[in-house]
């Protein structure tokens, strides 16, 4: 994540040095560059000699300001924006530089589907030992287990955002098939051992 944004911040500083050594038509100095490196999450790099206060506002797509603040500048800076509270859809962050010029970029931000909760639990060997494997990123796992009778036998909560595997030892107990309730944030997953 450093290296590109070190990357990110090398290119605009070719920019402007290509700007400032004498071809007056090239592009406007870029100053300003929007990272997405981590999903939902947006990284802008400011790169400005000019120390002062930079305004940063962001724009839905119907101009709507979602977002609004002043960045001291010093020496340039990356300023991160999470956007998981915000629906899809176009965005402009727009950047109000100390000299009063202004910049902006349009991003297009899309939401990665969560994985529905998925789960399947398989008898090990003989002794009653039953694998229970766990597909999900919506957050942690509530895992309950009922003997053939209706009572609780087992609960905890599972805390890996991608799932997981464990197996559970029944040999201590006297029913003869469990009944298996996965919960995370929306579904519930139920499994009955033969």
């Amino acid at each position: 994540m450093k290296i590109l944004t070190t990357l990110v911040a090398l290119l605009l500083a070719g920019t402007v040095y290509a700007n400032v050594n004498g071809d007056e038509n090239l592009a406007p100095k870029k100053k300003v560059a929007i990272v997405n490196n981590v999903e939902a999450k947006y990284k802008l790099v400011y790169i400005n000699e000019n120390q002062g206060a930079v305004l940063i506002n962001i724009f839905n797509d119907k101009g709507s300001k979602v977002h609004s603040q002043t960045v001291l500048n010093k020496e340039g800076f990356a300023q991160q924006f999470d956007f998981t509270s915000l629906p899809e859809g176009s965005y402009t962050f727009e950047v109000v530089h100390p000299d009063g010029s202004v910049e902006a970029e349009t991003i297009s931000y899309t939401k990665t589907p969560a994985v529905a909760l998925k789960a399947n639990v398989l008898s090990v060997d003989s002794d009653r030992k039953y694998r229970l494997a766990v597909l999900n990123n919506a957050g942690p796992v509530d895992v309950k287990i009922f003997d053939n009778n209706g009572r609780l036998v087992h609960e905890s909560t599972v805390r890996h955002p991608q799932g997981f595997r464990r197996i559970y030892d029944m040999k201590d107990l006297k029913g003869s098939s469990y009944k298996f309730e996965i919960t995370d944030n929306n579904t519930t997953v139920t499994l009955v051992t033969q």
